[in-house]
């Protein structure tokens, strides 16, 4: 995941999947540094492929489920892909 800013006052952070070998459901949890959750992003099911551009990426906002933008600091987010789940950290700042 990475942050990026186009309009310098909206923070999107962007995940890029790179080639899931088989077609899945595609999950997002993303939490904060206590474990709390923050936000969910239900991408749905995906087929299987390279997913690098930026048209078949899923787009986190910054904000909570509640429609809130989430403060600077440390999160982390879980890709789940079927029965397949990977954690990173992430950073954000404002």
């Amino acid at each position: 995941m990475r942050n990026i800013n186009p309009d310098n006052n909206i923070l999107t952070a962007v995940h890029t999947y790179v080639g899931l070998s088989q077609d899945a459901e595609v999950v997002i949890h993303i939490y904060d540094a206590s474990g709390r959750i923050v936000r969910t992003l239900d991408v749905g099911f995906q087929s299987f492929g390279y997913y690098a551009s930026r048209d078949k990426a899923a787009y986190w906002d910054g904000r909570n489920q509640s429609g809130e933008l989430v403060s600077s600091g440390i999160y982390f987010y879980r890709l789940q892909v079927g029965d397949y789940s990977q954690t990173r950290k992430m950073v954000i700042l404002k």
